[in-house]
């Protein structure tokens, strides 16, 4: 039975799209990359993303040390953000109907939780950074791994093909949220018949979903967790 929701942050509980464009240009302009106008901003969303790579003449390797150097800069951005319309009214419902509710994104927690104080969001169980060069599925599988979840507990919402794509691969329910960064109509595409336009009927889709009251998340305890407790 469906029991958590967990969202992505960035495009799907932060409106981070004029932050990340401002990222964008920072760091070309320091590194020597394409710089883009706003109108190609648009031209990103119908790529994937190793073709928005490609555009922006990044090599893949060089992924992992901008988004330390990016993260550094969100930092100074991030009371710029604003919560997406409609997003505590669906989080009530959410729990309302007995869901716990957690955020797991590549974001540091310490802007996720600075983000939902601000903005009286936070109702999460739980707050998440998963970073992994081999793709969301590892964070997502090591989130179930960690509270003793099976696949068919959890579904996750989030803004990206990449995010259907490495639910796909595990086994998870995914509600597209198509009010964050990639295109409605290539979402539809990946994960027909649950594409959201807004938080509400994001919420309409995961209700389809069987969902039952459960008690407080805790950390499934291994031994070797156990042996250095003692």
């Amino acid at each position: 039975m469906l029991k958590h929701v967990l969202f992505d942050f960035d495009g799907t509980i932060a409106n981070s799209e004029e932050v990340c464009f401002q990222l964008i240009q920072t760091l070309a302009a320091k590194h020597g990359y394409r710089v883009i106008s706003r109108p190609e901003l648009a031209t990103l969303k119908v790529l994937s993303y190793p073709e928005r790579l490609q555009y922006l003449g990044v090599p893949m390797y060089r992924v992992p040390f901008l988004a330390m150097e990016a993260r550094r800069h969100y930092r100074m951005l991030q009371d710029d953000l604003m919560p997406f319309p409609g997003l505590r009214d669906a989080l009530q419902r959410l729990r309302e109907r007995g869901c716990k509710l957690h955020v797991l994104s590549s974001n540091a927690v310490d802007n996720i939780r600075h983000f939902l104080r601000r903005h009286d969001l936070d109702v999460f169980e739980t707050v998440s950074c998963e970073r992994s060069f081999f793709g969301k599925h590892v964070g997502l599988r090591r989130f179930l791994r960690t509270y003793g979840l099976a696949e068919s507990e959890i579904v996750y919402v989030a803004d990206e093909i990449r995010d259907v794509d490495a639910c796909r691969k595990i086994g998870v329910h995914v509600v597209s949220a198509g009010w964050g960064f990639d295109l409605v109509d290539r979402l539809e595409a990946a994960n027909p018949g649950m594409v959201a336009l807004d938080a509400g009927q994001a919420v309409d889709l995961i209700e389809t979903l069987t969902v039952a009251p459960v008690p407080d998340l805790a950390p499934v305890l291994t031994t070797v967790d156990i042996a250095l407790a003692r």
